[in-house]
């Protein structure tokens, strides 16, 4: 599936001169890098496929830069202001007054590096059925001026009174629209802000509200230029993988009928629990892959159905994402203790099955999160970190639940 980014990057950088004298802001050097570079690598990693930039100021060199795009695996198209500067959303009516724009696309800032999918914003876009979507953070008075809040599915948003209306949000920069909206709410050839847009639509009830939870870099000012270069410099986003158990790790154990703990048997006993979703989202948000790997023997056992057990299965996946996580893969291992497989945890079948399926991983930053010992035997044997929810096991991080095992892993990157 295509899915089309639009960039504004026309600025005149002002706030970073001398600097931006004789380059674009967006090929400033980050982390030894352009930070058009950073973004663009991001945006076809995460599975944008068509990148139109907004240029104006020094534009002809950010084009001389990107090209193509080809070396990213994107189709980067151009639409330069001209003599005249359209303002940003002027300069969206121009592309697409060109003919660049898709009936929906995404959009954001040249100066922004946001750790957010944008496959599952333009999804969360598409299922509101309304125009227009915005992200919002909650910025609590940080990073800059609250415009923004939450209102159920709706953000409302006021550039210039946000404050004092009580605002405690910011919008983060990343942006889904229907291309009707320029042609509604933007004269050709006539110079306009985003935010009058942004503004007119939220009044109008047409603007859709999307949370998001990882702070994001930008080098709008000699600051934000230092802490964007510290983050990068230190990695970027991560390339890890995590190979997570299920049970007592995404959802709830059960009781069976001897008192024991046991996997969910029947659909009706999948009860995912608390900020399991929420964790999984601040991962894969900030660039982990994240895969299942567990053990269900019931039906070798003969205590139930094997279409039964994929039935479970399957309803912990539909609860998980509809929640806000988002699972790539999914590896199980059918099999009893006494059948001797090679999949069955704390033998490493199972995550080396998921390492292969998923490669090119950063293995340093690769984790077995799990809530046994047999989880985190399996993890050494793969050669993974190891993370241990429960009592304290001899793992590389013990702690309560997914979600503290999520704020742990981003706090130390950075991202709160």
């Amino acid at each position: 599936m295509s899915l089309q980014c639009v960039i504004i990057a026309g600025g005149l950088a002002t706030r970073l001169r001398p600097l931006t004298e004789k380059i674009p802001k967006v090929l400033l050097e980050v982390g030894g890098r352009p930070f058009l570079d950073h973004q663009l690598t991001w945006l076809a990693r995460r599975g944008v496929t068509d990148v139109v930039l907004c240029l104006g100021y020094l534009g002809e060199q950010v084009e001389a830069f990107a090209g193509d795009g080809k070396r990213w695996g994107l189709t980067v198209r151009y639409s330069h202001d001209g003599a005249t500067p359209l303002g940003t959303a002027g300069a969206v009516r121009q592309a697409l007054d060109r003919g660049l724009l898709a009936e929906r696309f995404l959009l954001t800032w040249g100066d922004s590096f946001l750790p957010i999918d944008p496959r599952g914003v333009f999804e969360r876009f598409e299922r509101s059925g309304l125009p227009a979507l915005m992200t919002v953070f909650r910025n609590e008075g940080r990073l800059d001026a609250s415009n923004a809040t939450l209102e159920g599915p709706l953000a409302r948003y006021d550039k210039k009174q946000g404050a004092a209306k009580g605002y405690r949000a910011i919008d983060y920069g990343l942006m889904a629209f229907r291309r009707e909206v320029f042609e509604r709410l933007v004269p050709a050839g006539t110079p306009k802000d985003l935010a009058a847009v942004c503004g007119a639509l939220s009044d109008a009830d047409e603007l859709a509200g999307d949370e998001a939870y990882l702070r994001f870099f930008e080098i709008g000012s000699h600051q934000g230029l230092a802490e964007a270069d510290a983050f990068f410099s230190r990695g970027g986003p991560p390339r890890g993988l995590l190979v997570l158990d299920r049970d007592g790790v995404l959802d709830a154990m059960i009781l069976d009928e001897k008192g024991g703990e046991d996997s969910p048997q029947h659909v009706d006993q999948v009860r995912i629990l608390d900020g399991a979703p929420l964790a999984l989202r601040l991962l894969h948000d900030a660039g982990y892959t994240l895969v299942l790997a567990t053990n269900q023997p019931a039906a070798a056992k003969g205590k139930t159905p094997r279409a039964q057990l994929e039935a479970v299965h399957a309803r912990v996946l539909e609860l998980t994402q509809a929640a806000g996580g988002r699972i790539s893969s999914s590896h199980i291992c059918w099999h009893r203790h006494e059948d001797g497989c090679a999949c069955r945890k704390p033998r490493p079948g199972l995550l080396l099955e998921a390492l292969a399926a998923w490669p090119g991983h950063d293995l340093s930053d690769s984790w077995m999160v799990g809530d046994r010992p047999t989880d985190v035997q399996a993890g050494k044997a793969a050669g993974l970190k190891t993370a241990k929810l429960g009592a304290e096991a001899q793992a590389d991080w013990t702690g309560t639940s997914l979600e503290s095992f999520a704020r742990f892993l981003l706090t130390t990157r950075g991202f709160f």
